[in-house]
């Protein structure tokens, strides 16, 4: 547990649920945080907010106070460099559940410590600014169910927080905080560092993160993707950006495989044709968006034996677009 005296208590807090999800989308178990008559203290900490310097007119990473409470006995999951704990926040005044994550080995010590956590921090909102930029481009499309859905589609609000003196910081009590998404729906993975095949081709959600994907890497002229989406509901987590002669987060860099693989697996559907996205390169320029949607459609058709999987587009439909008729939406 972590080594601080600065602590207050809330009182008793209602629990999470009995069950959460995991990067694999895998449900895991979930301990309550307290029984009804145990308090929890919530850490007296810091987060670090982007915030621009007055004086040299360049923006900088502002500490401002930040209350919260880490659950290091409840495992969400762990990858390769971080492990994920739930956690409670305090957003406006409100005490939230939140994800904590950490990395798992890190000889750094004091303020230094801070820059592998601020760097993640980069990525998220540099993949949320991608974004914005394709939801402002696809506006103007007529696939209005769809579009309807990018609009909503947002990166999760998370930031780097940490106890102690800024000087002198231990690496058990410097973490990355998210908003947790248990509430929001099943856990989907679109796309990992080196596979960008499109998964479930009559959902919604899926369509669009392979357009975006593909818009991204248009965009920065081919230097840039926006890799291992995922998420729940409408907001993603955990994105990463490959470089096309490095990784923004060096412990993660595939980007020579990463890109390979997209410029074999990704293929155009009907949203890169109304954005005006071209084929992407040693990719046949005479493809017809909507067969390329169609013979993908009907393969997962087979796959699943006969019997397309609608259950989740149906959810997300019924769930997003419940104002529209059935005749209007995409699948």
């Amino acid at each position: 547990m972590l080594t601080l005296t600065n602590e207050e208590s809330i009182g008793a807090l209602s629990t999470f649920n009995n069950l959460g999800i995991t990067e694999f989308a895998t449900p895991f178990p979930v301990i309550p945080p307290s029984t009804s008559s145990t308090p929890i203290k919530l850490i007296h900490g810091r987060k670090l907010v982007l915030k621009v310097d007055p004086s040299t007119k360049y923006p900088g990473w502002t500490p401002v106070n930040f209350k919260y409470h880490v659950f290091t006995d409840q495992e969400i999951c762990r990858g390769s460099c971080r492990i994920c704990y739930n956690a409670l926040g305090e957003m406006n005044g409100n005490v939230c559940k939140m994800v904590a994550k950490q990395l798992i080995t890190n000889d750094t010590v004091g303020k230094e410590l801070l820059h592998s956590y601020t760097q993640t921090q980069q990525v998220y909102m540099a993949v949320s600014k991608y974004l914005k930029k394709f939801q402002a481009v696809c506006a103007s499309s007529k696939d209005k169910p769809l579009i309807d859905i990018i609009t909503k589609l947002q990166v999760v609000n998370s930031f780097v927080a940490y106890s102690g003196k800024h000087d002198g910081l231990d690496p058990k009590n410097v973490w990355y905080f998210e908003e947790s998404l248990v509430d929001q729906g099943k856990f989907q993975k679109y796309t990992s560092n080196v596979y960008f095949k499109t998964q479930r081709f009559g959902d919604p959600i899926h369509l669009c993160i392979a357009a975006f994907t593909h818009y991204v890497y248009e965009i920065t002229s081919h230097k840039h993707l926006v890799a291992d989406l995922q998420g729940s509901g409408l907001y993603l987590t955990d994105p990463l950006i490959l470089e096309s002669r490095n990784a923004w987060v060096a412990e993660a860099n595939t980007a020579e495989q990463g890109f390979a693989n997209f410029e074999d697996q990704n293929w155009c559907y009907p949203l890169c044709c109304q954005l005006g996205l071209p084929f992407l390169p040693n990719q046949s320029s005479s493809q017809d968006h909507k067969q390329n949607h169609d013979n993908d459609y009907i393969a997962e058709h087979v796959k699943n034996g006969g019997q397309p999987d609608l259950s989740e587009s149906m959810a997300s439909l019924n769930n997003l677009l419940d104002d529209r008729d059935w005749d209007e939406s995409p699948l």
